[in-house]
């Protein structure tokens, strides 16, 4: 997937479209699904019967590997949890509305559950190398990785239009993934329970599917590229022509 760039100058993202089946459809299953668990927990007792679909690395490693599915369709059962699951579909609703219109129901899709996917696979992957910081016997649930994922491809989509942070605060797209990534990382530094890891895998998968970055060639081609900006260009050595450079290099560049 490579995503496009929106053209043109900066303008507000308004509610003017219609809400997509894509993005209607992820709504209704993560609310059901929140309800079946409200059921399960608080009214069955049973929170065991929740072990085996939420995200445990050290459960993926021993073969449940729906996990790194599963997980992303549950949130926070406890009492005075929902804020979890109202803060991750708000989210959902308002990016999605307008990705969804862009890319079409099937892509935006994809995107939502490769992000989703690449968010859970991350956070394994990272508690296998930094167990100490990342245990891998800790659980994960929630569908904010595949939301960071949406608000990567909404910033590179849509940089210079204007968004309603916190529905009062306008800013332009681009600024919304750093704002995102600082938030996330002054929270996991102060001990919150956020599964950083998890948001920053599902941020990271976004920008790999906006970028390209992810076909083995682009990639060649853009570390190509950067080695030559980093090391090459600071030699005195050689003369080259601008314009052949250019012309040389064109294919490189988005």
């Amino acid at each position: 997937m490579n995503g496009e760039r929106e053209p043109g100058g900066a303008q507000f993202i308004g509610f003017r479209s219609r809400l997509g089946p894509g993005t209607k459809y992820l709504l209704i299953v993560n609310i059901a699904i929140y309800v079946l668990e409200l059921i399960i927990v608080q009214w069955m007792g049973r929170p065991d019967l929740l072990r085996h679909v939420i995200l445990i690395p050290d459960e993926v490693l021993s073969g449940y590997v729906w996990q790194l599915v599963s997980y992303g369709f549950l949130h926070d059962y406890s009492p005075g949890g929902y804020f979890h699951i109202l803060f991750n579909m708000i989210i959902l609703w308002l990016f999605g509305l307008v990705l969804e219109e862009k890319w079409g129901t099937r892509q935006f899709l994809i995107f939502y559950c490769i992000s989703l996917i690449g968010s859970s696979v991350f956070t394994v992957i990272i508690s296998l190398i930094l167990p100490g910081i990342f245990p891998s016997f800790v659980a994960h649930l929630g569908a904010s990785g595949a939301i960071m994922g949406l608000i990567a491809g909404f910033a590179l989509t849509f940089p210079d239009q204007y968004i309603y942070l916190f529905f009062l605060l306008p800013i332009k797209g681009k600024w919304i993934l750093p704002i995102s990534v600082a938030v996330d990382l002054i929270a996991f530094l102060s001990g919150s329970n956020i599964s950083f890891q998890a948001h920053l895998g599902g941020m990271m998968t976004g920008l790999l599917l906006i970028s390209g970055y992810w076909r083995p060639k682009k990639l060649y081609y853009g570390l190509q590229l950067l080695w030559y900006r980093l090391i090459k260009k600071k030699s005195k050595l050689k003369l080259v022509d601008i314009k052949d450079y250019n012309d040389k290099n064109k294919h490189y560049l988005n």
